[in-house]
């Protein structure tokens, strides 16, 4: 799908867009099997139509973000730096609190085992990044829902430390490596090329750490 074909889907959809971990997301929101997509509102979150996913949200609201965000990973069991580098990823991810859906800090899609087991989930059309850098839809994207940040940040870990998929980058992780997130795309775990995303994350942990110091 080309730039041009993008933005007139979006501009017939009536969608903003957000950038959230590696993919373009439109704000258009189908209602879930189990639930309605919801934002996660955070300290100084103020609506304005003109940001992303209509939320605007500096300053207070992320610090906000990442002060409840690293609360989370460390109470599922995330030691030191992991949970810094982990709430820098969700932070990235997520536009640092403009964009959370549910509380799924991790992004995670929704497999068809999670749905089959009755697990909660949404439905949330999403433009994503292919191989050769073009971009196409996915209407009927459907993603992982959470009744607490914590619930989430024990997901992301669980994830990421059973999935052999991601067996090299937890192993960084572990390590105390910045260069996980690197090895994380490479995985497949964002869409992005990590030439360009990589270097956003090594801002997001430099504004994490700065935050938590």
């Amino acid at each position: 799908m080309t730039t041009t074909q993008i933005l007139r889907w979006l501009h017939d959809h009536k969608t903003p867009v957000l950038i959230g971990s590696g993919v373009l997301v439109l704000g258009a929101l189908v209602v879930g099997g189990r639930r309605r997509a919801s934002l996660t509102r955070f300290s100084g979150w103020t609506v304005d139509p003109r940001a992303r996913c209509g939320i605007a949200c500096s300053g207070p609201c992320r610090e906000a973000f990442i002060d409840q965000v690293h609360a989370a990973y460390l109470a599922a069991g995330a030691p030191e730096p992991m949970a810094t580098f982990l709430t820098a990823h969700s932070g990235l991810a997520v536009g640092f609190g403009r964009c959370l859906w549910n509380n799924n800090i991790g992004v995670i899609k929704a497999s068809p085992g999670w749905i089959a087991t009755g697990r909660p989930w949404i439905v949330r059309s999403t433009v994503e990044a292919g191989v050769s850098g073009e971009h196409f839809v996915d209407a009927g994207a459907k993603w992982r829902v959470y009744g607490s940040l914590t619930e989430s940040a024990a997901d992301v870990l669980r994830l990421l430390s059973t999935s052999r998929r991601y067996r090299t980058a937890w192993t960084l992780l572990q390590a105390g490596d910045v260069n996980w997130f690197a090895e994380l795309g490479r995985a497949g775990y964002y869409t992005e090329p990590v030439a360009d995303h990589f270097p956003r994350y090594v801002d997001a942990v430099a504004e994490t750490t700065r935050r938590l110091a």
